[in-house]
């Protein structure tokens, strides 16, 4: 009987020990990391040739109520309000909006500031998903001016997270979400 247990011990060990290699092999690439990809918003200034301000709603020349914007085939008009931030954990669609204020960091956390002028918010777009399309800007006067949004080749191995992800504007390639159009 005691030869039995201890057989029985034995093979259980080996099944645990087998078990636990298994789960801890080399090719297992998560390491317990939970990957959560930062959505994409994209903040547009629209101004005209001597830099003043076309989404101003208090000016005379404000487009904001005769532009729309295309984007995943469905046509938006600019919202003039923003929902409430609320911290959610997927990416929330709030579509395009007027706003005033941008979210920064300020070297030790993000917060809210007040822009020097007023910009349409697009977003949030969900960061883990696979992208490659146009906003289409359409303003009075049939001038339209294009946004190319991508994003792609997620990489989620032990904590070196990237993926491709650019903007361009009318065919050339910006540097950061923050875009700019002079009309």
């Amino acid at each position: 009987m005691k030869k039995l247990s201890t057989l029985l011990w034995a093979v259980v060990a080996l099944l645990g020990v087998s078990a636990w290699s298994s789960c801890s092999s080399d090719d297992d690439d998560s390491d317990g990391w939970i990957v959560d990809w930062a959505p994409a918003e994209i903040l547009i200034s629209v101004k005209d040739m001597y830099g003043n301000d076309l989404l101003d709603t208090l000016s005379n020349s404000c487009v904001v109520d005769v532009m729309t914007a295309t984007f995943k085939g469905e046509t938006y008009q600019i919202r003039k309000n923003f929902p409430e931030y609320t911290r959610v954990y997927l990416a929330q669609w709030h579509g395009f909006c007027l706003v005033d204020h941008e979210y920064v960091w300020t070297g030790k956390s993000w917060e809210w500031k007040q822009a020097d002028n007023f910009m349409i918010y697009v977003g949030e777009i969900d960061g883990a998903v696979d992208m490659d399309e146009d906003i289409v800007l359409s303003f009075p006067y049939g001038v339209t001016h294009t946004i190319h949004y991508h994003c792609s080749d997620h990489i989620e191995k032990r904590g070196k997270m990237s993926c491709n992800r650019y903007y361009m504007l009318d065919g050339k390639r910006l540097d950061s979400n923050k875009i700019e159009i002079v009309l």
